[in-house]
């Protein structure tokens, strides 16, 4: 009984210890201060950090100088506190891409997968592998002078007492006191935090409900799991509300501490240890912090900063160099190199500081660990003392005695410069403490979440929508063959496809499903690379070929309209069949002349008009045109401009009358939208690159008629070209950016995929994308040819590099860069079965695809269910699987035999 009372005193005595450490107490919402236990004022703000994929050398230290000038400018009472975060804590965002979009149907059963295999990598998975939540903040300290410190406030404070007759202070006089102080403070931060959002880290306040949704996981990770149901609060919502009432460190940890070994500090089942810098490095480098941040493990790190008045930094160097001077020489009269060296150094830094250039300040490095076991916080706090003499030469070491003070002082707002020591800081010049700060980091997202993607550094998670883009739109993709361009663009299109949230004048949110158009180049003998998707999405796809060749009449629109040049549809309906037109009296690469366009657009006119003058029984057709082009000199008409009409009518005889392609353009009828999910299939068409730019610019147009369609406005429309290059590259421009203008107007989103970027400068079609593209997505690129895409896109150094070191690993993910208005960053795409399957077309593939299609009927969806839960990784992965398990098998049976069953069977 005695042990158990001294084991129950002892928790009693460590939690207490906790609890008493916590410096919390109220948050202010007057003056947005964080009031401490130990009389201090505090600002904390969160910031988004500087995009380490285009932070070039030069860049990196312009912006050190810019922070460190932000330093010094701070008088020495007010002290600073960096935080980098760490965490597995990535339900909210995964949450918020379930609930702000559609997630019925296929395609959210689909998000549904992603979602559920990104958090249960996040809990359970290879820590390397893991996505996971950053955070970066800054928070400022500042004691004020409550109480006479130095000789002359305390003559001052005689004085007044004396006069006054009062020796203690009023409440109301304390009141009028911390006002003071905290106008005065927050006028500071206020300055500090201007220069902040002049360095583009866009800080935001944070207040006691941001800090206790920040800390509460953290210290009490039992208690919002699933099934823990404590004072009323549920799983919905883990996290108390914050109470102005209650001290904030009872609301931020509500939970026991331990302290079970030396260094270690268990704290609700989980286990916390820290590491600090004991040692400076030799020298300090701008991102030279990154290994550190760059931790597996959940983690909170912290940087300390602060500095004694001037006087006193400049009579500490004065001190150094005094007592350095009488070890310059050795009794034998020999120089000390070494002592000679730090003289430099302290000489160095004095005339620094003399000069205003920079100070000398106090500067910590702590990261605390937090794991849930002991051998894993172990193991992570091992790692982190190696990874400090990365650091050019620093050296880390592991608290054992003062544990729970460090643990507990790297939290954000919890540092104390009392605390400032041997093995807690370390005295540097701050032009080079400022460059030990964690200013970088990843591209944080955009305002949506339909895209959820962890990043390539790091594994953050990042959502974004591509509809927030304040342009157009687009996106351009590139990768070489093999880099994941197929699977890539079936996750967008299939993440595309939940829709989106439309609010009626009611206010009611009502689903509005997109329309998609897909162009695939694909190759001759080869089944149709979006096949699978368009029998998902109950979709059709258009065959290209003469015997199936579907109603394409590209003029119907125009009949129906009246004719007005003052009306911009009109207009660009002319333009849009006169390109059509002239691309079908193109042979090869030779074009024709203005005037010959002329000729066109004036029969287009005047075929427009005898149709309108007309019955109207049937739709304008191809042949109507063809007979303004082919009829004889009119009266006036000089000869030439005649005959150029004929030339022009026989060169396009293909596309009416008896012509080859005239099932297709010169019938009445146009495609109709029935499905939501259109694939045209255009292998057949690789042999004649004359007609499939004429199909292509026709199909567009019909597309064109869909955006323009007022049933339709409100809903999004995807367009995508596969092979880009090839289908759109060398198209007339102006069909392109007519195109394009009128598509982002509605709602539109064009994708166009091609193995280089430098693919889409070949034509004026392809440069006319390039313009009006938002979005560049390069996957693994070509080694040998990628300096003319760098070129051609005007990417940085800092960038391009990045880009080269692209990888698609078979099988475990595909990595690729974003550039856009919205942001940038490395990006990698997992692979999820479902997804896998619905954009493999390898034979072994669909071979057993078809298998279970077969034995479920011809029910798509219940086959693709089936598929992934049979092969989630491929019908290759699933052979090899058999196979190793029936060689285990095999060795099982043969392992139970004798040695003389191995003789008589080896003979048999």
């Amino acid at each position: 009984m005695g042990i158990n009372r001294i084991t129950r005193e002892r928790l009693y005595e460590d939690e207490r210890t906790f609890n008493e450490l916590l410096p919390y107490v109220k948050y202010e919402e007057e003056y947005g201060l964080f009031i401490h236990s130990d009389a201090s004022l505090w600002s904390m703000w969160e910031l988004s950090p500087k995009w380490m994929t285009s932070t070039s050398d030069a860049d990196a230290f312009h912006l050190c100088s810019q922070i460190q000038e932000m330093m010094d400018a701070l008088p020495e009472d007010i002290s600073t506190q960096w935080n980098w975060i760490t965490t597995f804590d990535v339900e909210h965002l995964l949450r918020r891409n379930l609930s702000e979009y559609p997630s019925g149907g296929t395609s959210g059963w689909m998000a549904k997968r992603w979602t559920n295999m990104l958090k249960n990598s996040a809990n359970h998975g290879n820590f390397y592998q893991r996505p996971r939540k950053l955070r970066l903040m800054v928070s400022f300290r500042y004691d004020p002078p409550w109480r006479a410190r130095t000789p002359i406030q305390q003559i001052k404070r005689a004085f007044k007492s004396m006069f006054s007759g009062k020796v203690g202070v009023s409440a109301e006089e304390r009141t009028k006191e911390y006002q003071h102080y905290a106008r005065e403070f927050r006028g500071l931060v206020d300055g500090t935090v201007s220069k902040l959002v002049d360095l583009g880290f866009r800080p935001r306040g944070v207040n006691g409900q941001d800090l206790i949704d920040l800390l509460y996981p953290i210290l009490n990770r039992r208690s919002v799991k699933s099934g823990k149901f404590r004072r009323g609060r549920n799983t919905s919502v883990p996290r108390p509300e914050y109470d102005p009432h209650d001290f904030l460190s009872n609301q931020i940890s509500e939970t026991h501490a331990e302290h079970p070994h030396d260094g270690i500090v268990k704290k609700d089942g989980r286990y916390f240890r820290a590491v600090s810098l004991v040692k400076s490095p030799k020298q300090c480098l701008p991102l030279m912090i990154t290994p550190l941040q760059s931790s597996p493990y959940e983690n909170i790190m912290s940087i300390t900063y602060s500095k004694d008045p001037r006087e006193k930094q400049l009579a500490r160097l004065d001190g150094l160099d005094s007592s350095l001077g009488f070890r310059e020489a050795t009794p034998m009269g020999r120089s000390n190199q070494k002592v000679q060296h730090q003289i430099a150094a302290v000489r160095a830094a004095r005339s620094e500081l003399y000069a205003n250039r920079c100070q000398l300040v106090r500067v910590g490095v702590h990261q605390t660990f937090f794991c849930q076991t002991k051998e894993e916080v172990m193991r992570a706090s091992a790692e982190a003392v190696a990874t400090f003499p990365q650091l050019n030469g620093a050296r880390g070491m592991p608290h054992e005695v003062s544990d729970l003070g460090v643990i507990i002082n790297s939290l954000p707002g919890c540092y104390d410069p009392s605390t400032d020591g041997p093995g807690w800081t370390n005295m540097m010049r701050s032009s080079r403490a400022s460059r030990l700060l964690p200013l970088w980091g990843n591209w944080r997202g955009s305002k949506g979440s339909l895209f959820v993607l962890p990043s390539l550094w790091n594994r953050e998670l990042v959502g974004f929508d591509l509809y927030d883009s304040e342009t157009a739109p687009n996106v351009l993709i590139a990768g070489v063959s093999g880099a994941g361009k197929s699977y890539l663009l079936c996750y967008l299109l299939i993440t595309m496809n939940r829709g989106h949230y439309s609010t009626l004048s009611s206010g009611r949110l009502v689903e509005r499903q997109p329309i998609t158009f897909v162009f695939d180049k694909g190759m001759v003998g080869q089944p149709c690379g979006f096949d699978k998707l368009a029998k998902l999405f109950n979709g059709r796809v258009y065959e290209a070929t003469p015997s199936k060749a579907p109603a394409m009449n590209f003029l119907a629109r125009l009949g129906k309209t009246e004719a007005d040049l003052t009306k911009g549809d009109y207009k660009d309906l002319i333009d849009m069949a006169a390109d059509i037109i002239c691309d079908m009296a193109t042979e090869g690469s030779r074009q024709l002349e203005r005037l010959d366009k002329a000729a066109v657009t004036e029969s287009l006119i005047e075929s427009h008009r005898l149709y309108r003058n007309g019955p109207m029984k049937r739709e304008l057709v191809l042949s109507d045109v063809a007979s303004v082009l082919r009829a004889p000199k009119r009266i006036n008409e000089p000869e030439e401009s005649a005959q150029r009409r004929q030339r022009i009518a026989v060169l396009m005889g293909d596309y009416y009358g008896n012509g080859t392609y005239a099932r297709f353009f010169d019938r009445p009828g146009s495609l109709e939208l029935e499905e939501r999910f259109i694939v045209f299939d255009l292998k057949a068409l690789s042999r004649n690159p004359d007609l499939q730019r004429v199909f292509l610019k026709i199909a567009m147009l019909w597309a064109d008629e869909v955006m323009n369609d007022p049933k339709e406005l409100d809903s999004r429309k995807i367009l995508v070209f596969d092979e880009a290059h090839d289908l759109i590259g060398k198209t007339s421009a102006s069909t392109i950016e007519t195109a394009f203008r009128l598509y982002r107007k509605r709602k539109g989103i064009v994708i166009a995929a091609s193995q280089s970027g430098e693919d889409f400068y070949v034509g004026n079609g392809g440069q006319a994308i390039v313009q009006n593209s938002a979005h560049k997505i390069f996957l693994r690129q070509d080694p040998a040819k990628f300096h003319y895409t760098a070129q051609a896109f005007n990417l940085s150094e800092q960038q391009s590099n990045v880009i080269l070191r692209l990888r698609t690993i078979k099988g475990v993910e595909s990595q690729f860069f974003l550039l856009s208005d919205i942001g940038e960053g490395a990006l990698t795409l997992p692979l999820e079965p479902s997804f896998y399957w619905a954009s493999t077309n390898n034979g072994d593939d669909n071979q057993l695809f078809a298998e279970v299609l077969a034995q479920c009927n011809g029910d798509f969806e219940l086959a693709l269910r089936h598929v992934v839960a049979i092969a989630p990784y491929g019908a290759k992965a699933l052979q090899e699987q058999m196979l190793r398990e029936s060689n285990e098998a095999i060795n099982t049976e043969e392992s139970g035999l004798s040695a003389t069953d191995h003789i008589f069977n080896s003979e048999a």
